[in-house]
């Protein structure tokens, strides 16, 4: 009887494929010209402190007086803004052991590296999506529309997205809601899908002739972070409550310190505060990438009022509804609103 493979034993081949890539993308919506740099939060997040202190001027609106003769007029004053924005210090730390990547003949950190954009961007939103929920249930409240309930079983039909839910929220900017024209509604897939079936989202392309674009009434519509956009109802897991968020363009001030790149012989100094470090242990053979950043990221108008409890403000301090107050005149000066419903 001849030998077969049954006798023997069949070797594994491995490929090495292609990298497994999140959906979860936050490029689209940090390329749409809603997060905005900004010199004055370049030039805060390259300074010292942990809060910067924005100061600006109010445009005077008073109504004209009457000439009198030999009276002279009132006099109006011109008052100031305040938008107090936190310094954010965050790092990543990635790493790998040699024999890791002998083994398994790949280079984990240098795909890291490839990628470590990505990440940034992910962490960015997340930190942004916390705090501006935040400030809606609290200082910004009167930029909210909400349609939703907490239990699944009072769920009725005004409930759900629909133009009308939509409109009501841009209207709340009263005469400010111009400025959301050429904006961006960035919304969970749940959502973009129920606008779907209603026929409320259009396939434009891009200015190159290429790209297809979706766009609401000309808003751009973007996804890519479901998990930020939705929560379960209080007390009912059941439920789901979805936010969603309608930015005008440059809505967002973003400023970093740029970044120096080197090795263990820049870490330590001040500057490597803002770094890509990549580190080796000569007694593990480990290496290890840090991208470490320091920046601001601050929707404009409001004004952060916490005390963090260690260097920098945590994604939850950020996160808390009282540690953000307004900073301008008023809420429809803040040209960002929310929709909350439970579909």
């Amino acid at each position: 009887m001849s030998t077969t493979i049954s006798n023997l034993w069949s070797p594994a081949k491995i490929v090495i494929g292609l990298p497994e890539m999140l959906t979860a993308y936050a490029g689209d919506f940090f390329g749409s010209g809603v997060i905005s740099p900004d010199r004055t939060a370049t030039e805060a997040a390259s300074g010292g402190g942990d809060v910067a202190k924005i100061r600006l001027l109010r445009e005077p609106d008073h109504a004209d007086a009457i000439q009198i003769e030999d009276t002279a007029p009132t006099v109006n004053g011109v008052s100031r803004s305040e938008w107090d924005a936190p310094i954010l210090n965050c790092v990543n730390a990635i790493g790998q052991t040699a024999l890791s990547g002998a083994v398994s003949e790949t280079d984990p950190v240098f795909f890291a590296q490839t990628v470590i954009n990505r990440l940034r961007q992910r962490n960015r939103l997340a930190t942004l999506i916390g705090l501006l929920n935040a400030a809606f249930d609290d200082a910004l409240s009167a930029n909210s529309e909400n349609s939703f309930v907490e239990v699944q079983t009072s769920v009725a039909g005004s409930h759900f997205i629909d133009t009308d839910r939509i409109l009501a929220a841009c209207a709340r900017l009263g005469d400010n809601k111009a400025a959301l024209s050429g904006g961006v509604m960035l919304v969970h897939t749940d959502i973009e899908t129920a606008l779907n079936k209603q026929d409320q989202i259009e396939l434009v392309r891009s200015s190159e002739g290429r790209l297809i674009l979706k766009a609401w009434k000309g808003l751009l519509v973007v996804t890519g972070a479901d998990s930020l956009l939705v929560r379960a109802g209080t007390g009912d897991p059941a439920s789901k409550v979805y936010q969603s968020f309608i930015f005008a363009p440059g809505s967002i001030a973003w400023g970093e310190k740029p970044q120096i790149a080197g090795g263990r012989e820049i870490a330590g100094t001040p500057e490597s505060v803002a770094s890509i470090i990549l580190d080796g242990d000569a007694g593990k053979n480990n290496r290890v990438l840090y991208d470490r950043t320091r920046f601001v990221l601050q929707p404009r108008g409001l004004k952060w009022t916490g005390d963090p409890a260690g260097q920098s403000a945590t994604n939850a301090e950020l996160a808390t509804p009282g540690n953000w107050a307004l900073g301008a005149a008023s809420a429809n000066l803040v040209p960002i609103v929310r929709v909350q419903t439970n579909g």
